[in-house]
């Protein structure tokens, strides 16, 4: 049996519908997706094809959305084999709309787009979750932010071919003691993968998908994460602009924007740190670890 076919067996298996036609769609870095159109409207199909994300993450993220009212796609379907990823998917209700960046956008499309992404990240945040870092059914993996920031998922041939492992564990200290002050600020979700892929737009209105990256992190953290997907998108003027257009439409669940302003830098470069892992041997890795380097640099800190 083919993958197509296996799929619309699955498929049928929990939605009985007549299926009209089958597209599998970009490809994820992990995952394979096809949009499934029935008489009984759209689907997605994602088969998962890795360990990512953990189990019993998505659904207990969609069920939090839900409860807060934050729109997102139905989830129909959730079915993970923590022993055998080639069976294991997911299937949700295709949301209406464009994603972000198959539109022809001016600057002021822009402008208006991270303006709404400001206020609805702002209904995000007000989820309480319970510890910090990789999310499972419930609890985070980590009592506290700084903990997490010691994060031993270090890619080996960063560890090995970039960097020698003493001075990235050197890194990892320097970056848990910084960040401690973001300790006392409660976890939330933070989406962690605001790209233009992932922002659906229909009419005037705006949806996020693809909750997999999701985290349980301080507020600040969806900030500065955002702050590297700009610079990776965008010339830095502009990418400064459309980040401060989103903090000015945005407001933190506690305090204000004070703590993030203290601590954007070291976030900032940790994050540079976490996007650089995540594309060891990808055409784009040597532009992000020069990037990393020069945030490094700003922060006043250099690794031999």
């Amino acid at each position: 049996m083919n993958d197509n076919n296996n799929i619309l067996e699955t498929f049928n298996r929990h939605i009985p519908a007549t299926i009209l036609s089958v597209k599998r769609m970009e490809s994820e870095a992990m995952n394979t997706v096809y949009r499934i159109d029935t008489k009984d409207g759209a689907f997605i199909f994602k088969k998962y094809t890795s360990g990512w994300p953990e189990i019993g993450k998505v659904p207990y993220v969609e069920a939090q959305l839900t409860e807060y009212g934050i729109p997102h796609a139905e989830l129909i379907v959730y079915h993970r084999d923590e022993n055998d990823y080639i069976n294991s998917y997911l299937i949700e209700r295709f949301l209406p709309g464009t994603s972000a960046d198959k539109l022809a956008m001016t600057m002021n499309d822009e402008r208006a787009m991270y303006a709404k992404l400001g206020g609805l990240m702002s209904r995000v945040h007000t989820i309480p979750l319970t510890g910090y870092g990789y999310i499972g059914a419930s609890e985070a993996c980590c009592k506290t932010f700084s903990e997490f920031t010691g994060w031993d998922d270090v890619n080996d041939k960063l560890r090995e071919t970039v960097y020698p492992e003493s001075a990235l564990n050197a890194l990892m200290l320097k970056f848990e003691e910084a960040l401690k002050p973001c300790d006392i600020i409660p976890s939330t979700i933070c989406h962690i993968d605001l790209a233009k892929k992932n922002i659906i737009i229909d009419d005037n209105n705006l949806t996020l998908v693809d909750w997999d990256c999701a985290y349980a992190l301080p507020w600040v953290c969806e900030i500065a994460r955002l702050k590297v997907l700009m610079r990776q998108s965008y010339p830095q003027d502009t990418a400064d602009e459309l980040l401060q257009i989103f903090i000015d439409n945005y407001t933190p669940p506690q305090g204000d924007m004070e703590i993030y302003l203290t601590n954007e830098n070291a976030l900032y470069a940790w994050f540079a740190l976490m996007s650089v892992n995540s594309v060891v041997g990808k055409p784009d890795f040597d532009q992000q670890l020069h990037e990393f380097q020069v945030v490094l640099a700003t922060w006043g800190w250099e690794l031999q």
